[in-house]
């Protein structure tokens, strides 16, 4: 196992990672846990480098991770596709086609209340709790990838970076 330091990228020192590279494969999944930085701010570094070691001293570490062949090979054939393959299985689209047709049978249920001598009146609030819903449903599934993906990969955020 390696420890790969993710820092953020310092202009004067240009640098560009080989894709599926450890390195490249470190801002990818530290980027998709933290959401905080895009990828072309970062740079990584074997923590035993000269390059962490600066990085260190000069204050711009901010996350570890270990890779070997094992768990690279997880992020480039599996991690990478579910960090964002939630959103390209369009589940958001389909969960708000679920509240349309729910808020269309809403707006039914008031239609018959409406034109009810008994129970004319009653309000149904249903697009907060849908709202709601929504957002729990997301950060759900965000957060068992995040997990995921701690765990597996041993990401921390360093104590600089907290």
């Amino acid at each position: 196992m390696t420890t790969y330091l993710v820092c953020e990228k310092d202009e004067r020192f240009p640098f560009s990672a080989k894709p599926d590279s450890p390195e490249a494969v470190a801002i990818e999944i530290a980027v998709a846990i933290e959401h905080e930085y895009c990828e072309y701010q970062l740079v990584a570094y074997k923590a035993d480098s000269n390059e962490a070691l600066t990085a260190r001293l000069c204050d711009r570490a901010i996350y570890e991770l270990d890779l070997d062949s094992d768990t690279l090979n997880s992020w480039v054939e599996e991690g990478r596709l579910l960090s964002g393959g939630y959103e390209q299985l369009d589940l958001r689209e389909e969960f708000f086609h679920a509240c349309n047709d729910i808020e269309r049978k809403m707006s039914d249920l008031r239609r018959i209340c409406s034109n009810s001598s008994y129970f004319d009146g009653i309000d149904f609030d249903i697009d907060h709790y849908l709202d709601n819903a929504a957002n729990e449903f997301f950060q759900d599934i965000e957060y068992s990838l995040q997990k995921k993906f701690t765990n597996l990969y041993q990401f921390k955020a360093l104590a600089s970076n907290a």
